[in-house]
């Protein structure tokens, strides 16, 4: 799945893709986006839309509610072809029950010969883990439904990546008030990172911004974690993004590899 973001800063930066970029096979890289507001889902839109219509993937997109309208983060992308979301699968699980069922649920598309995915997205991991605006601190109940979601995401992907071809997990979850408050990890992270072994951090610089100035802002965006190691040692971590006022999201490099210390590659948020 690493590979996949790289891609998509690359793209979506001052740089070319290399002519010679491919997909790597090893799926193990799963991520985690983690943020404040809604920039980790429109990382995860973004992504879906690009893997779908510039990398031929398959994507299944699980999310809570259905998008009235597209996000403007699409304004990255220029003269894109509405046929290539036919390749994206829209999934509205509501609760985690119907969460739980409708990943367990994957694995008959190959019974049905149908084409399985190469990318699973769920969007708002936090909702599904919480009940809604009761409480801010996780119970033991919360952290057994996080790792019993993870192991079950990290186990259909892995189904579909030995019986067809590779399978990614990428997911968001959205700080609450408390851990951007006090910079204390949320409990749930710990265990969300037992399964999905790469960290994406997405932190804005807020410069005295107002709150509504927010999706205008510059964020750093740093990936972590041990699914990093896997990867080519000269790889670039650390990450800024502009969300420039119509939407569009730009990438570039916050530190060149010969740069990147190896303590960033472990970040607390």
């Amino acid at each position: 799945m690493v590979d996949i973001l790289r891609f998509i800063f690359s793209r979506f930066g001052p740089q070319p893709v290399p002519a010679s970029f491919t997909l790597s096979s090893a799926t193990e890289s799963n991520v985690l986006v983690v943020s404040e507001g809604s920039t980790g889902t429109s990382l995860l839109f973004l992504t879906a839309v690009t893997a779908a219509a510039e990398l031929g993937l398959k994507v299944i997109f699980f999310t809570h509610n259905a998008f009235q309208k597209f996000p403007v983060c699409l304004q990255s992308i220029p003269n894109l072809n509405p046929d290539s979301l036919k390749r994206i699968r829209f999934v509205y699980s509501k609760t985690l029950d119907e969460l739980l069922h409708d990943v367990a649920s994957l694995h008959e598309l190959l019974a049905k010969a149908a084409a399985p995915p190469s990318l699973l997205v769920v969007d708002g991991l936090e909702r599904y883990l919480r009940e809604a605006g009761t409480r801010s601190t996780p119970l033991k109940g919360d952290r057994s439904a996080a790792a019993h979601l993870a192991a079950l995401l990290h186990d259909t992907a892995t189904f579909f990546t030995q019986n067809h071809a590779p399978c990614r997990v990428m997911a968001s979850f959205r700080l609450n008030q408390d851990s951007r408050e006090t910079s204390c990890p949320d409990p749930l992270l710990a265990v969300l990172d037992r399964y999905l072994q790469v960290r994406c951090t997405l932190t804005q610089e807020r410069r005295g911004l107002p709150a509504e100035a927010e999706e205008q802002a510059v964020w750093q965006v740093f990936l972590s974690g041990l699914g990093i190691r896997t990867g080519p040692v000269d790889a670039v971590s650390h990450w800024s993004l502009g969300i420039g006022p119509n939407g569009a999201m730009q990438f570039s490099p916050a530190i060149s590899p010969e740069e990147h210390p190896e303590t960033q590659q472990t970040v607390s948020v």
